[in-house]
């Protein structure tokens, strides 16, 4: 699990670098550090560690957020505005190179449609620190929502509990065939009183396929959140 987005009050974006993802490139500031090709599968293998299509560390990017640590090492903030129409897979490259190199704390902000008559969404994010790996990893501690979002809706479980078609709990198939939100938000709110254990759960793993746009997985994660306050973010395998 990458980077959570967490329930909190943004920073002051004016303070913190810019990282820009557009449908074609990807920029520090002003400054071009790499193209992005249309499709699902985020930026091209020549620039991430190693060469690998599956590696998520983007070697441009890593170099030139090296040298903004090094010019301020105190620094862990740093703002991320994404073009909606990105695949999720691009984006999540973008902020493991920068949780690799330090920056642990995010104004995750995405630029909407102008027909939406909202200029830009933003969920604060931060990586997880250790006291709360542990503590999700402590025995009898409560365990994690896991959501799965693929075109074909969400699969849902909590821990090793599924909740199956329809949102009911132990059930098979996709707990909402759907991903909207609306629909997401109200099956989330319903798990919380399926179980006693699961009503002190906060954590919520969401993973998403290559395929999705960033917008609808923020959506979906916009709809988490009231009921699962922590995010992370990870990657279907393939």
């Amino acid at each position: 699990m990458l980077v959570s987005v967490a329930g909190m009050k943004p920073a002051a974006p004016s303070t913190l670098p810019l990282v820009t993802l557009s449908p074609t490139e990807l920029l520090v500031g002003d400054e071009h550090i790499a193209d992005l090709s249309p499709g699902p599968l985020g930026f091209d293998a020549s620039i991430k560690r190693a060469g690998q299509r599956s590696a998520l560390q983007l070697l441009p990017l890593d170099d030139v957020l090296k040298r903004l640590h090094a010019r301020e090492p105190s620094g862990t903030e740093i703002r991320f505005l994404f073009d909606r129409r990105v695949a999720y897979r691009a984006a999540l490259e973008v902020i493991f190179t920068a949780s690799h190199e330090g920056f642990t704390s995010f104004d995750f902000v995405v630029e909407s449609a102008a027909s939406e008559g909202v200029a830009e969404r933003s969920l604060p994010a931060s990586t997880p620190d250790k006291a709360e790996w542990e503590a999700s990893h402590t025995p009898g501690a409560a365990q994690p929502a896991s959501f799965v979002l693929t075109t074909a809706g969400a699969m849902i479980s909590v821990g090793t509990v599924t909740i199956g078609a329809g949102c009911t709990k132990g059930g098979a198939g996709a707990a909402v065939a759907t991903l909207d939100p609306s629909a997401v938000g109200a099956c989330t709110a319903r798990i919380k009183g399926m179980d006693p254990a699961w009503s002190s759960t906060h954590v919520a793993n969401v993973s998403a396929a290559n395929g999705l746009d960033l917008q609808s997985v923020l959506a979906v994660v916009g709809a988490i959140l009231p009921s699962f306050p922590t995010v992370h973010f990870g990657m279907i395998q393939g």
